[in-house]
């Protein structure tokens, strides 16, 4: 294989708008149900954590503005959350994978009992449905409720199983977040979210072990179609979310919160308006890098390469000019 340079060209990169879809361990494969079910589990443990440590009025301080350290350095809490933080909804596979090891195996195998439990059964009840379709035309579209996004419950309709809204009534179960708010601080690329919490019971308030699932929408368009999937981006157990290191200029985001407890959840909120967008502008992106005429006279016909550069949105196209 051969390299050539050649003279009088230039390449010129073009970033237009467009859509990237994030992916990470925290992505929902189940419209939501998965980080739901976690946080659920994660709010067990804190429970059991702050009713262990009730009578002591140090810790409980300690609790209300330090709980996630408090659990980590706790040899129980940490064991519990363990098996919250994975999707691992079989007791026999949850145990084995991620209880062998721990420093208490008993309080991991008792979440990966609780796990495989709130996975197969949601809170609240299937509604009652007319069947819709003949015998003939039965289907399964579920098998638990973990199979089904959000809130939603695997019901039985007729011969056929489907995910449908529950009725709820609990009044255990923490109201939806409402008047999601998103303000830019000072510090540019940075901002606080905040919601409000109505209808708040005294047994609501009395615990510090209430979790709050944020997600996130954006797109480099402000039209909500163009946006990606909803994702998880944090579970806070405050009524507010300082976004630091997150946000990308250029870029408008949405967001939603689900208040959960170890009941289960209503779900989530009303998405945040109007879109967000900090008010620095991404930069134009740099040229391309290492670009190279590559010529190999068993291979034809020649190519040009080049690495892409790091750009604050996402790049659709490059545009090549000579002369």
């Amino acid at each position: 294989m051969q390299f050539a340079r050649f003279g009088h060209l230039a390449l010129l990169l073009s970033s237009v708008f467009g859509i990237l879809f994030l992916n990470s361990a925290n992505s929902p494969t189940a419209g939501g149900s998965e980080d739901l079910i976690s946080a659920r589990c994660q709010s067990k443990c804190l429970y059991e954590l702050e009713q262990r440590h009730k009578n002591n009025a140090e810790t409980r301080r300690l609790i209300r503005h330090q709980m996630s350290t408090l659990c980590k350095e706790d040899t129980f809490c940490a064991s519990c959350i363990l098996p919250c933080r994975e999707s691992l909804y079989e007791f026999d596979v949850c145990s084995h994978t991620l209880c062998r090891d721990t420093p208490d195996p008993t309080h991991c195998r008792e979440s990966c009992v609780f796990m495989e439990q709130i996975a197969a059964k949601k809170a609240g009840h299937c509604p009652p449905q007319k069947p819709s379709v003949p015998v003939s035309e039965c289907s399964a579209f579920c098998d638990v409720d973990s199979d089904c996004a959000e809130v939603e419950k695997c019901c039985v309709v007729g011969c056929s199983r489907f995910c449908l809204s529950p009725s709820l009534n609990d009044s255990r179960l923490l109201p939806r977040p409402e008047g999601i708010t998103v303000h830019e601080r000072k510090r540019k690329r940075s901002a606080i979210l905040r919601w409000v919490m109505k209808r708040l019971s005294p047994q609501h308030t009395a615990t510090n072990s209430n979790l709050f699932v944020i997600q996130w929408r954006w797109s480099v368009h402000k039209q909500s179609d163009t946006m990606a999937p909803w994702q998880t981006i944090m579970v806070r157990n405050k009524m507010y979310a300082i976004l630091k290191h997150l946000l990308s200029p250029g870029r408008f985001y949405i967001f939603r919160v689900a208040a959960v407890n170890l009941h289960g959840t209503y779900g989530f909120s009303e998405p945040s308006r109007p879109p967000f967008k900090l008010s620095k502008e991404a930069k134009a992106p740099p040229a391309p890098l290492n670009l190279t005429f590559v010529y190999d006279p068993f291979s034809p016909p020649p190519k040009i390469v080049w690495n892409a550069p790091i750009s604050e949105i996402p790049l659709k196209e490059y545009r090549l000019n000579w002369w």
